[in-house]
């Protein structure tokens, strides 16, 4: 494919069950003919799924402790983020776990972990600000 007047290679994709090809202008938004194509593409989501000894690793994670972490932390059981006050103004740790927990429950595809996961996004997302805000906002709410 012709990018600006250079010649792009097309990346081939190898997903799941079918491979796609992809523009290299359209993909980076290449516009200019003095910049040069990148060498890497991002690559969509669920194209790659953890396999033999990674998700091994994911699965003992899942089902040690951030897997389990909601069931007796207070600090992320009873979170401001979802309507507590265990955290007690350290808002900052159910943001963190959910950071790495999020990617875990879909990357496994795991159907209780996913519903851990909406449980907190599903509450946060409903209760933005008008202003767009996410969470308690300290300089109101302390």
């Amino acid at each position: 494919s012709n990018c600006g007047g250079v010649e792009a290679p097309l990346c081939y994709l190898k997903a799941n069950i079918t491979s796609q090809s992809l523009d290299l202008c359209k993909v980076s938004g290449i516009k200019n003919a003095s910049l040069i194509p990148p060498k890497f593409v991002t690559l969509p989501v669920g194209s790659i799924l953890p396999q033999g000894w990674l998700k091994q690793q994911l699965g003992i994670q899942a089902a040690g402790l951030s897997g389990h972490l909601p069931l007796f932390w207070a600090d992320i059981e009873k979170s401001s983020w979802i309507g507590g006050n265990a955290d007690g103004g350290l808002h900052e740790r159910t943001p963190y776990w959910l950071n790495g927990f999020i990617p875990l429950a879909y990357q496994l595809n795991d159907t209780k972990l996913i519903a851990m996961v909406e449980k907190y996004i599903f509450y946060i997302l409903a209760h933005q600000t008008d202003s767009g805000w996410l969470g308690l906002d300290d300089q109101q709410n302390g």
